[in-house]
């Protein structure tokens, strides 16, 4: 979010330029949010090929960071090939999110492929894990926006 007001004020290819030489500086040695930051700004960019290659990078250092994931996700989903982003949420969820952060991007990218069916039993999905945790109000969030698609499913 930060990271996007910078681009929006026009700091962010300073910002870029100064994260990057951090990055080449230390020879890649830098913690898990120094990653965050150069791929999120690469994202704003939308350089999103060079963001790819920094995420995937990043990912070889630390492979259980299931966030790393949600962030290659991320990425194919804004270039628009959300077959590829379904397929990195997935491996964040089998690593393990907080929260069903996996799931709600799946669900986002079966809507954007128009598979309102799927898209809504993740949804169902969702409802069912947060209820069982107790979290009654995220749960029904989750139904909302099942309900949002129901007319879609054919």
């Amino acid at each position: 979010m930060k990271m996007n007001m910078l681009f929006s004020m026009g700091k962010g290819e300073e910002i870029l330029s100064e994260l990057q030489l951090a990055m080449d500086e230390a020879g890649g040695n830098l913690d898990e949010r120094e990653w965050f930051l150069l791929i999120e700004a690469y994202e704003n960019a939308h350089q999103y090929e060079k963001a790819l290659t920094v995420c995937a990078e990043a990912l070889r250092k630390f492979p259980d960071n299931w966030e790393l994931c949600i962030s290659m996700g991320d990425i194919y989903y804004r270039m628009g090939n959300y077959n590829e982003a379904i397929v990195w949420f997935e491996k964040a969820g089998e690593i393990g999110t907080y929260f069903c952060d996996e799931k709600y991007d799946i669900a986002l990218c079966y809507r954007k492929l128009e598979k309102f069916k799927e898209a809504y039993q993740v949804y169902l999905e969702i409802a069912d894990i947060h209820r069982k945790n107790g979290y009654d109000v995220e749960a029904e969030q989750a139904l909302g926006y099942a309900k949002e698609i129901e007319d879609k499913i054919k």
